[in-house]
């Protein structure tokens, strides 16, 4: 009998496990247990709909989607607007964000749409898709046995390896009492819109219109306040993704617990959207708070057959779209363990060593979100955050992904040396960015535009994820954009008065130079 997978969810996460596994070993028998009878309309209600650079990669190279990504919405970026008097004017707002397409493409991801599409693909593929199949029991062994209800009748299936892809539900998870409290505490309320967005038209001045050569609608935009943000993304079919992500105790969950009171909250924070709101009222699809949005697992790779996936396992914070990422590297783990045991391997060893880098990728990640909601209320270090957020991103974590090296154990032990100085480089940063916030600014933040894909450090990093390399050139790489942050993080201590300087972050040829020229910054002791 050939070995058998169980995948318990038959959302994006398992789905794509599904796909990637039957790709890895065509003569893997994979069945997944999807609880929905129904194939997922258009616009499903599920979170994760943007997607970024190592996501994309994962969807296109990894899965070789790219027919099924053409029935989704192009994304031009991560886009931001950040708080300016009343946030009645949204040309009044400092903007963050590209003005051309990046040189790696991301995509918005109607889920509906595209799950239907990869159940199709799953089916060609060979992978078992139970429809309206709960799953009412897991008796680990191995070999593992699932019991299930169809409706029709009750069975049984043994199984060298069971996965849990239930999202919230979380049924290995619960079972295993695996969930534990993330370090980082947001909240968050979510609606659709059966209508787009055109950011474009939201002002009225000419300049607005004239800064960009790309459709703000298609980027992921982002409007930023004290303590918050909310998200807009397109989907398929003319509908849009609006969400707020706020901390607790600077926005409680209660103001955001029903649509009355998110929209109470919206029209003293975001009153031109909530007018515009106001106007949609019967356009709205549905509406879901969240009180729990980061979460954590004590482990979710085992030896013994078992493991977790999507958000059935960690998620630290939406902001810059990482949902599709988490799926993507978890998978790929999987994936390798899976094959690796079906060869004969021993994989004690290395189930340890990618439940350590994984979990090291999520505590490294941790202070990049972790009290730094604070920091969203002041434009001018807000916007150093996030371009430094994004050399940190674009430099390390997506080379690893996109290079195929995130499972190459001989290059990941050489590699670790780097990544631990990144991680203490990255907590000093995040540490200074949140004290420079506190110390406050103030002069009002220029109105305008910051093209981050103008900046030559940014656009240049970018580039490189469309520049594939060998092991040797990719260590060499990681090198070199650990050389670059410790030279921004040198320019960022001067500019926030930290470091006695001599001025060379605002001299031309400084890396920081044209967004420090462009924000408006003033220099220390100025």
């Amino acid at each position: 009998m050939r070995d058998v997978v169980s995948l318990i969810g038959g959302g994006l996460a398992g789905l794509c496990l599904a796909l990637q596994l039957r790709r890895a070993d065509p003569s893997l028998r994979v069945v997944v247990f999807e609880r929905r009878a129904a194939p997922p309309p258009d616009a499903a209600f599920k979170i994760g709909e943007s997607s970024v650079e190592i996501g994309s990669h994962y969807f296109l190279r990894t899965l070789e989607l790219e027919d099924e990504l053409k029935d989704q919405l192009p994304k031009y970026g991560l886009r931001f607007f950040f708080t300016r008097g009343g946030n009645d004017e949204l040309g009044a707002r400092l903007e963050l964000g590209p003005s051309r397409p990046s040189a790696h493409p991301s995509f918005h991801i109607d889920r509906g749409r595209f799950e239907r599409a990869l159940q199709e693909r799953c089916a060609r593929a060979g992978v078992e898709l139970r429809r309206g199949c709960k799953v009412t029991e897991i008796e680990l062994g191995p070999p593992h046995t699932l019991r299930f209800d169809d409706g029709a009748r009750q069975g049984a299936l043994r199984c060298r390896w069971v996965i849990d892809a239930s999202g919230r539900a979380e049924l290995l998870a619960r079972r295993l009492k695996l969930r534990q409290r993330s370090r980082h505490d947001i909240v968050s309320a979510w609606l659709r819109v059966d209508r787009p967005y055109e950011l474009d038209q939201w002002s009225t001045d000419a300049g607005f219109g004239a800064r960009n050569t790309i459709p703000r609608r298609l980027s992921t935009n982002h409007l930023v306040g004290p303590g918050y943000w909310m998200w807009f993304i397109p989907l398929a079919g003319d509908r849009t993704s609006v969400g707020v992500v706020a901390d607790p105790k600077l926005h409680p969950f209660d103001a955001l617990r029903t649509r009355d009171r998110a929209q109470a909250w919206l029209r003293r924070h975001e009153p031109q959207f909530a007018e515009l709101l106001a106007r949609d009222e019967a356009r709205v699809m549905d509406f879901q708070p969240f009180k729990r949005v980061s979460y954590d697992a004590r482990q979710v790779f085992s030896d013994a057959g078992w493991f977790l996936t999507g958000d059935a396992g960690r998620f630290l914070d939406p902001l810059y779209s990482p949902g599709n990422d988490f799926i993507a590297i978890n998978n790929t783990y999987i994936v390798d363990l899976i094959t690796r045991a079906r060869r004969g391997e021993d994989i004690s060893a290395r189930a340890r060593l990618w439940e350590t880098d994984y979990r090291n990728f999520y505590m490294g990640f941790l202070p990049v979100y972790q009290r730094q909601y604070s920091v969203l209320g002041t434009p001018r270090v807000m916007s150093l955050k996030i371009m430094w957020d994004f050399t940190v991103y674009w430099g390390f974590l997506s080379q690893l992904f996109i290079n195929g090296r995130l499972t190459d154990d001989v290059f990941m032990t050489e590699a670790r040396p780097l990544l631990l100085a990144l991680a203490g480089l990255n907590a000093s940063v995040q540490r200074l960015l949140r004290q420079w916030s506190a110390a406050g600014d103030a002069s009002p933040p220029p109105a305008g535009f910051v093209d981050y894909l103008a900046i030559p450090f940014l656009r240049e990093l970018n580039a490189t994820l469309v520049q594939p390399v060998d092991a040797p050139a990719l260590y060499g790489r990681l090198r070199d954009n650990l050389e670059l942050l410790q030279t921004l993080r040198g320019g960022l201590f001067e500019a926030a008065g930290r470091e006695p300087g001599d001025g060379a972050a605002w001299r031309s040829g400084h890396p920081w130079a044209p967004v420090f020229e462009r924000l408006q910054l003033p220099r220390p002791g100025a």
